[in-house]
């Protein structure tokens, strides 16, 4: 993300009203959890091989 587009993007943010900028922390944050929940079922995933002595 550019240096413009990150203004862009917090100019957006702070024109919400507080419901709105709540509704849209609910938004990132359940993306956030699912996708730490996709990481910790791939990381169970692997299988790791016995290391030889």
């Amino acid at each position: 993300m550019t240096e413009t587009e990150q203004r862009r993007h917090f100019q957006r943010i702070k024109s919400l009203s507080t419901n709105k900028f709540w509704k849209y922390m609910n938004v990132l944050h359940t993306r956030a959890y699912t996708k730490a929940e996709n990481h910790y079922q791939e990381a169970m995933d692997i299988v790791l091989t016995p290391k030889n002595s």
